[in-house]
This record gives structure tokens, sequence and C-alpha cells, in this order.
């Protein structure tokens, strides 16, 4: 069986994993064990990475996360996952966001220019964060750097942006701050998909120097709830090859929806279903799956046609003393997966 079996790990306040390097070798053999074949370890939220980068240390003046006190969590990752044979693709989460702080934190602090000020003299908010102006090409020059940083450091399979990369939210077209000639959906979304493009090319360009298929892997809200609202054009990614693999976040508490957004992508996508591994959720609206429905949701994607499916996040597979792992072992996960094509070039 060919399938993509990953997982989201993050470093928010209930997740211990990326907390220790201890952590990090036990969560890896967890893995391991129930048949995960890919892990998707965040590097870079709040505004900060989650690996050593000269490049926001020459920007910044800060070259980590400052809890981290000398660590480094990907290089840690990456060692212990390929020790049991998983694969790394680094997870871009906050993207295009850059804090939580209405003022937008030292990034904006230090780079006004990269502001989005909306027509009341706020600053643009989505999804509680505030975000820079992600067609401004200051900042999609810092965000390739960044990226192309990593790929070129460290020895991860890839990289994965999500609904903040690359993404903008359509309130900010309102903005004094956005080019006249981009103050649309369609224009906005092409000055992105144009940007994917660089990047595609970026990442697979570094892979070619280390002779291997960098994976260039993309987390967005479903189509075309992405495209409206944060600019997102999957289809012109997907026909145009900027994307390997696509997870479209499908996080539904209700079986039908989780069905229906399945038959959504094969209708949508009828000759790329192998690039799609949906996202599927612990908790969706405050609401926790069960394992029965987890079981359903990834049966679903495989008689539907799909690549596989990826978890968010780690912290679920171990609640209830590790109940949704326990029914992947006894059920989706009983044989072993390889992983797809992306992964073997």
């Amino acid at each position: 069986m060919d399938e993509i079996r990953g997982v989201w790990m993050t470093n928010v306040d209930i997740s211990p994993v990326l907390t220790s390097k201890q952590e990090i070798i036990s969560a890896m053999h967890f893995l391991k064990q129930t048949g995960f074949n890919v892990v998707f370890p965040v590097v870079w939220n709040k505004g900060f990475t989650l690996f050593r980068s000269h490049v926001m240390r020459d920007t910044f003046h800060v070259d980590l996360f400052p809890q981290l006190k000398g660590r480094d969590p990907l290089a840690e990752v990456v060692e212990e996952a390929h020790r049991v044979g998983i694969k790394v693709i680094p997870w871009f989460e906050y993207g295009f966001a850059c804090s939580p702080d209405h003022d937008g934190g030292h990034i904006l602090n230090k780079k006004p220019q990269w502001k989005v000020r909306m027509p009341d003299g706020t600053l643009l908010r989505s999804g509680h964060l505030t975000w820079m102006n992600a067609l401004h090409p200051e900042v999609q020059d810092f965000m390739q750097r960044l990226i192309v940083e990593m790929v070129t450091k460290y020895d991860v399979d890839g990289i994965q942006g999500d609904d903040r990369l690359p993404a903008f939210p359509k309130e900010g077209l309102q903005s004094p701050d956005i080019d006249p000639k981009l103050k649309n959906v369609k224009a906005g979304a092409k000055a992105l998909t144009d940007f994917l493009t660089r990047l595609h090319s970026a990442v697979k360009k570094v892979g070619q120097h280390k002779h291997k298929n960098l994976v260039v892997s993309i987390a967005p809200s479903p189509y075309n709830y992405c495209y409206e609202n944060f600019l997102q054009d999957t289809p012109a990614w997907v026909q145009q090859g900027l994307v390997d693999i696509i997870h479209p976040q499908i996080y539904r508490e209700i079986s039908k929806q989780y069905h229906d957004e399945v038959d959504q992508i094969r209708k949508d996508f009828p000759k790329d279903l192998n690039k799609f591994a949906p996202g599927i959720a612990f908790k969706a609206n405050k609401v926790n799956i069960t394992s029965t429905q987890l079981k359903d949701y990834i049966q679903t994607n495989r008689i539907k046609g799909l690549g596989g499916h990826v978890l968010f996040t780690y912290e679920g597979l171990r609640r209830n003393n590790d109940e949704m792992a326990t029914a992947l072992i006894q059920g989706p996960h009983a044989q072993l997966a390889s992983l797809p094509s992306p992964f073997r070039a």
C-alpha cells in the first residue's frame, strides 16, 4: 500500500513533544510503531523560527525561538525521525501572519513598511493573528529566503505551507497599503501564485543540488473557501505543478460533512486525487471526533482514491491512554504503508 500517513507536531502550551530531545526520541518511536511515515513539525510561528536562522538573526536580531535555550528542535526531529525511517516536512505554520499581538510584535516593529493598515487605522487581523503584507515584494522575499535557508541547512524532505502560506485575507485588500493593481481577489490570488512559482523553483533547485526531491506541500482550507477568503488558487497550483501534495483541512465533526468535502475534491480535481491527503482534526469546532469516525474518514479517503491523511495533532493520538493510536494500529494502520511517488523521486 502506498499512502501518506502524517501528523502535525506543534509547540503550543498543551504540547510537550518539542520541549526536549528525549520527548522527540520517544515521539518518533511511538509514531513508527503506530504506522506513520511523515511528520510535519512546526518551524515558524509567533514571529520566530524553531531552527537556527541567519535570515532571522540578520533581519530581526534573533535566530531562534527565545524559550528554546540553545536547542535546535528541527535538527533533533530530523535526526530522530530519519533514524526510524520517517520523513520530515517542516511546517511554516504562521506563514504571512507574524504575531498574535495586535501591534504585530517585533516583526512589524522592525519593519513598519510590512504593515497592512485597515481603513479604521487598525492592523490587519485574521484568525486572531496580525498579518504582514503578503503582496509586498519585501515580505515575499523574506519568506522565500527563510524557507530556502532551512532546506539548504537541514536534511529535511520538503516544506509545508498552510492556510497562511501563501495566503492573504481578502479583507486586507481594502487597505491603502495594498498596490492598487492588486485590490481584487483575482489579482491578489495571481500575485500569490506567482510567489509560489518562485518559491517552488527555489526549493526544487536546492533539492537538485542535494540530489533529492524536496516535496512542496500545502495545507489550505478546502476549495473554494480558501480562494474566496484567502486568495489561495489551489486549482492553479495543481494545474501548474506547483505542489506535490495538498492537505485540505477537512476539520469536520460530522461524518457526512467530511464525506461531502471529499466528494467535492473528486469533482474539482478528478485527475489529481493522489496528490490529496486531507487533514483530519481530532477536535473540530470544539468537538472531539471518535475513533470510529477517524477510521471512517481514513477509509473514505482510500475508497475515493485519495493519497493518504495527516492528523492534527500529535497530542490527539495520545489522549485517553493512546485511544486513537490504538484504533489506528488495530485498524487502518495495521498494514505498513510505503510513501507515494513524490517522496521516492
